[in-house]
């Protein structure tokens, strides 16, 4: 019997959408699928408006993506899972976002000359009223515009608006209630009291760049987007793809042998027989006839005025959706000179082959200008992008003829917009709504259209239940795949939106009582600022910054361990933290060699100013082991530096041999964002033959400020490494109570760790064994009543021993409060954990 021929599908519209929809069906694996792409433009869609800009003077060239294709980490988690599926490597960036009242003489963009040579030198820029650093990467700089004093009061206020903010969006979730499914963003702000202010000059403009809407428009968006998007992402980094998302346009339609460019489609019609008859016109050669094709599946990735336009049956339903025309240019400098010659390069050929973000081992930081025009009737804000070449993106300008002299390409696009009506209508159409559509003058069978019907389906960033983003296009075109019964290759598990599982209730009194006792400390501490600005005593102790002698002979960090081995209490940081290192090594059986293997390999994950990578280096050096492998990842830049300087040389193979210890700037959460030679470095641990290498990874009180979770360093060392796994960290306890719990959360959130971050045992060793560890190899120690309160002790000591030379502990003075609590309540249990890939040898 002859194999069944295979089944037609149409994809009309090659965004992402649709190269994803495209990419899991042809890719089938059971080649069930024969794939045609259909689409209006000359070329693929997803990257057609990005642009190459080649600096002449230096040869350099630059690819830039319009619109703008950054990741908030936490939020595109199916974008992120596509790229390291297809191998597109993308890493972390961060921005400086500066912002500006719109000038009424329309000054150019002063931020993008001021940063043009150093992408951190935001600040006094024409209306600017405040700069804000991406997850307070660098402590905001003064933007000139006002006082000290005003400023530092400036600052205070922004902590606990955004502390009241964000409390609220994890705390009090946005209304359902009634027939339109929701209550907006307006009315969402509203009845959490966030400040107008507030709203106004940062959360505003803030968000509705990255809507690329108008402040009104944003308005009117369903509060739950915005309040997922802020759940989902807070905390997280931001990332962008090394070298432009030309690379994903590429991969997804490699394979791809039906693709008609220039074919513009018509109409979309179900026939009798059950199939779907497409009537499009070729636009390659002028106009031509209208020609027909039958289908046995269509899918429709456009724009929901485009589908309603085309496919009957939607006609009236999309109605209430809105879209927009939105805007983007690629500027020269706002004062470069004759010589600052920027071409747009059009070969392919000649298209940049390595990330423009970079500028040697580091990534600084981009300036992003969120200009906002307070006088106009309808108030808008436009995006300045300062790119790592000097040139700058605008979206949503202003005043486009202002500019036009320094226009190197503009592009426009259809932007859909969110409404709560618009938001009842796309959740019945993909069949999730549990209420009716709100009772307009739509007409009842004007709705009664679901996805999949008439073998006609809907994808794209507005067809799922959030914001219009590309997290949208990947699950919608994941939602597809499932419908065609078509693996996706890059789901861990079943199917997941970002629909909101955190449900508590509003607990109105434990909010106003955050909320007052932030403004009191505000108060009190902007008093105390004030006072010492005005202080006349210049007779004190603060010389000792000419007396201290650097660099510093240690620089550990962590909670320590502070028994010594004859049960008394330990005095000295250092020696707490080198014992919590030692009890982490011995539970494991490291020292000890207890595997009698003769080689060893160790991952450390977080390993700071590389203190404890120095200390293991000497402990194995005087061990048994015939040969030692190590790598060590910190994501901070100025500890990588510090670990990079450590000594060390004297405990490194003869010469000849392959280095021993290896250190790296990595963001050890995600492997998927490491680079080539992070990723070879690592691979390399696992070469040698099990039975004679003991292979560990280490994590040494970091992982609970892993994102998004602990299960991607589980799967590394399990799957990809074969490796054992030891780490301090701190468990939720099982006996802690409903408020502990929550506390303990809200304390999370405020260390900034993820919103699971604190689980369990029982959770913890259900990860370890979903990543293959057994469950009989798995052990934990608490080790609680050795960990916080003598850290707490020493904080107070150390406290008190500075306060005479004027330096205070700043910071770790709240991080004493928190330990101490957690030392009384023990609602946290500081654990030793220790999974073996194989039986301890007895």
């Amino acid at each position: 019997m002859g194999r069944a021929a295979p089944i037609r599908v149409a994809i009309v519209g090659t965004g992402l959408a649709g190269l994803t929809a495209a990419y899991l069906l042809q890719n089938d694996e059971q080649r069930r699928y024969a794939v045609t792409l259909l689409e209006q433009a000359e070329s693929l869609s997803f990257d057609s408006a990005s642009v190459a800009i080649r600096d002449e003077r230096s040869g350099d060239t630059e690819r830039v993506d319009l619109p703008m294709r950054a990741l908030a980490g936490g939020y595109y988690t199916n974008v992120m899972r596509l790229y390291d599926h297809l191998g597109i490597p993308y890493h972390p960036i961060r921005f400086l976002f500066s912002f500006a009242k719109a000038q009424p003489t329309r000054q150019t963009d002063a931020t993008a000359a001021k940063t043009q040579g150093n992408p951190e030198g935001a600040g006094g820029a024409p209306g600017e009223y405040f700069v804000h650093a991406s997850n307070l990467h660098q402590i905001p700089p003064w933007p000139g515009s006002r006082g000290v004093v005003a400023h530092l009061i400036e600052i205070l206020y922004l902590i606990v608006c955004q502390f009241w903010f964000t409390l609220a969006c994890f705390l009090v979730h946005p209304s359902t209630n009634g027939s339109d499914e929701g209550e907006t963003l307006d009315e969402y702000l509203r009845r959490i009291w966030l400040p107008r202010r507030y709203v106004t000059h940062y959360l505003l403009p803030l968000i509705s760049s990255v809507s690329t809407c108008s402040h009104d428009e944003l308005l009117a968006f369903p509060a739950s987007d915005i309040v997922n998007y802020k759940k989902l992402s807070h905390g997280q980094q931001h990332y962008t793809v090394c070298g432009g998302v030309h690379q994903v346009e590429g991969r997804l339609a490699r394979e791809m042998e039906d693709v008609r460019l220039g074919a513009c489609v018509a109409e979309v019609a179900p026939t009798t027989e059950g199939r779907v008859r497409i009537r499009w016109q070729s636009t390659r050669n002028g106009v031509e006839p209208l020609q027909e094709d039958v289908f046995d599946r269509v899918v429709l990735a456009v724009s929901p005025d485009i589908a309603g336009k085309i496919f009957n049956p939607l006609r009236k339903t999309l109605e209430p959706i809105p879209t927009i025309r939105v805007e983007s240019s690629v500027l020269r400098p706002a004062h470069s000179t004759s010589s600052y010659s920027l071409t747009p390069v059009e070969d392919e050929s000649r298209h940049p082959k390595a990330c423009s973000h970079h500028r040697g081992t580091a990534i600084p930081p981009q300036v992003i200008c969120l200009r906002t025009d307070f006088a106009a009737e309808q108030v808008r804000t436009e995006a300045l992008h300062t790119m790592p070449g000097g040139t700058v993106v605008s979206t949503c300008p202003l005043d486009p003829q202002a500019n036009a002299k320094r226009v190197l390409r503009t592009a426009r696009f259809t932007r859909t917009l969110r409404t709560t009506e618009s938001r009842a209508v796309i959740r019945k159409i993909m069949g999730e709504s549990r209420v009716s559509v709100k009772k307009t003058d739509l007409a009842t069978e004007s709705t009664s259209w679901v996805n999949g019907q008439d073998n006609v389906w809907l994808t794209g960033a507005w067809c799922w239940d959030g914001m219009v983003l590309l997290e949208g296009c990947l699950i919608s075109a994941m939602r597809i795949a499932d419908d065609f019964g078509v693996k996706v290759p890059w789901r861990p598990g079943p199917a997941r939106t970002h629909s909101s599982d955190f449900h508590p209730e509003f607990w109105e009194g434990l909010i106003w009582g955050l909320v007052g006792s932030s403004l009191a400390i505000c108060f009190i501490v902007t008093l105390i600022g004030f006072g010492f600005l005005r202080q006349r005593n210049v007779y004190d102790n603060d010389h000792w910054k000419l007396n201290i002698k650097v660099p510093f002979t240690t620089m550990w960090m962590n909670m320590g361990y502070w028994t010594d081995t004859n049960g008394q209490r330990i005095q000295d940081f250092q020696q707490a933290c080198r014992a919590l290192l030692y009890e982490v090594l011995a539970e494991a059986g490291v020292l000890k060699n207890e595997e009698l293997a003769h080689k060893l390999a160790i991952l450390d994950l977080g390993i700071g100013c590389g203190d404890q990578s120095l200390e293991l280096a000497q402990l194995i050096h005087q061990g048994s082991w015939d040969e030692y492998r190590y790598v060590g990842l910190t994501l901070n830049p100025s500890q990588f530096h510090l670990a990079s300087k450590q000594p060390f040389q004297e405990f490194q193979l003869p010469r000849g041999r392959a280095r021993t210890i290896q250190v790296f700037q990595a963001d050890a959460a995600r492997p998927g964002t490491w680079d080539e030679d992070v990723r070879s470095a690592v691979t390399s641990l696992a070469n040698e033959h099990p039975e004679d290498q003991a292979r560990w990874v280490l994590a040494l009180d970091c992982m609970y400020h892993f994102f998004p979770d602990r299960k991607l360093v589980f799967n590394l060392a399990a799957q990809e490494l074969d490796a054992s796994f030891m780490a301090f960290d701190l468990l939720l306890s099982d006996t802690a109570s409903t408020q502990q719990k929550l506390l303990v959360k809200i304390i999370g959130l405020a260390m900034g760790c993820p919103v699971g971050a604190f689980i369990t045992e029982v959770e913890y060793k259900q990860q370890l064994s979903e990543a293959g560890y057994h469950g009989t190899h798995i052990s934990f120690k608490d080790i609680t009543d050795h960990v916080f309160s003598g850290l707490v002790s020493h904080i107070k000591r150390q406290d008190e021993a500075l306060r005479p030379f004027g330096i205070s502990v700043g910071k770790f003075k709240v991080a004493a409060k928190l330990f101490s609590w957690f030392a009384r309540s023990k609602a946290l249990k500081a654990t030793i954990v220790v999974a073996r890939n194989k039986p301890k040898r007895l």
